[in-house]
């Protein structure tokens, strides 16, 4: 126990120093990104006597705020927002009514807060929420079918849904009149199902499970739809009316393979930067290579990518055989050209394009991704300038 109080103790103290040393640095290095912006306004508003005066100036210029989904807000932003529009004390400091003061409206959902998007805290909202002088709550629910509307109605109308007590719910009423629904062969199938996988090993295999019979069931859906069983009314039911909904990345990816394995196509949507994915690594090597003409082992990594389709051998006579190497010299060398002449994005569709050519169609599926909707290469080329620090071409 004293170990892991000492533990704890060295922690807590190395995280402290740390933050202290970063904010000592960005003051030092005059670089401020959209934390450290946030930080400044949190403490200037903290001071005494000049953060009641900024406050005072940033009412005067938006005397009434509304923000929408603050359930994502953090408690940085939750503390700006309230020492701004919490003027109940400057206010009857002049005597003003509450018509005269400022207001700050909220509109959010504080059962979305425990997914901690983009960094929300659960409690930074519930502080909020606890500062505000009326509430309304939305009764009326228009996205989802009647059925369904019930169905979560029935399971969330219990003491402590949400474990946090704070966190009401609040059944809702259905928007729509249900003369639009969904149908297999006429018949409507029930709201909600659940799957239950106790007879597993281990979590690992259920999650397997769940993505088979996730994508078997999708699969089937899809073909009964054009057989015309399936239905949205009168229409067939369409691939792109249907989502999977998942806790993780690892699990969407779960799903996206097992629906390519059985011949489906998916879109996958999350929020991670297009830098951090395995095309993006992939492409950065390729442009390392061009920005450095001398580096042969900067070109083999490169030739290793997907996109080049190569095997062990063909890896391998890279080194061993003079011919096959200059064959991929000269390609470089072209590519270091068009670069110069034509600019990073037109080179890399020329790349990827004279290699689709000569891909099996495996191959083909796997390395198209670099081509995804809203990941192509003229995306990719914003950020080569700096990536490289070659911004004028190799």
């Amino acid at each position: 126990e004293r170990l892991e109080a000492g533990l704890r103790l060295v922690r807590k103290q190395l995280i402290d120093h740390a933050d202290a040393e970063i904010r000592r640095l960005v003051s030092e290095e005059k670089r401020l990104g959209f934390d450290d912006l946030l930080l400044e306004m949190r403490d200037a508003l903290a001071r005494e006597g000049s953060g009641r005066r900024l406050a005072e100036g940033i009412r005067r210029r938006f005397p009434v705020a509304l923000i929408d989904e603050f359930q994502d807000t953090d408690p940085t932003q939750e503390r700006i927002f309230s020492r701004i529009y919490d003027d109940r004390e400057d206010a009857g400091e002049r005597g003003e009514t509450a018509e005269g003061r400022s207001a700050l409206y909220i509109v959010g959902d504080p059962k979305q807060a425990i997914f901690k998007f983009r960094g929300a805290d659960i409690f930074a909202y519930l502080t909020a929420q606890q500062g505000t002088d009326s509430r309304l709550n939305l009764g009326n629910n228009y996205r989802s079918t009647p059925g369904l509307v019930e169905a979560c109605n029935a399971i969330f109308d219990a003491p402590l849904a949400f474990a946090i007590p704070e966190i009401e719910f609040k059944p809702a009423k259905p928007g729509r009149d249900g003369s639009v629904r969904f149908s297999i062969d006429g018949e409507t199938p029930p709201p909600m199902n659940f799957w239950l996988l106790a007879d597993q090993a281990n979590v690992s295999n259920a999650r397997k499970v769940a993505a088979n019979r996730t994508a078997d069931d999708i699969i089937h859906l899809l073909n009964s739809a054009r057989e015309g069983k399936a239905k949205i009314g009168d229409k067939p039911l369409e691939a792109s009316e249907i989502a999977v909904l998942v806790p993780t990345k690892a699990n969407g990816r779960m799903v996206a393979k097992e629906l390519r394995r059985r011949g489906g196509r998916c879109v996958e949507i999350d929020d991670s930067s297009i830098f951090e994915s395995r095309e993006a690594g992939q492409v950065y090597r390729l442009l390392l290579a061009l920005a450095n003409r001398g580096r042969q082992d900067f070109r083999r990594a490169a030739l290793a990518g997907d996109v080049f389709g190569l095997d062990n051998e063909d890896l391998l006579a890279l080194i061993e055989e003079d011919d096959y190497w200059s064959h991929w010299a000269e390609r470089f060398d072209d590519w270091n050209s068009d670069w110069r002449e034509k600019g990073v994005g037109a080179m890399l569709r020329k790349i990827i394009g004279a290699q689709m050519k000569h891909w099996p169609e495996v191959k083909r599926e796997t390395s198209a991704e670099i081509g995804k909707t809203g990941t192509d290469a003229d995306e990719i080329q914003d950020g080569t300038g700096n990536l490289l620090n070659t911004p004028d071409g190799p």
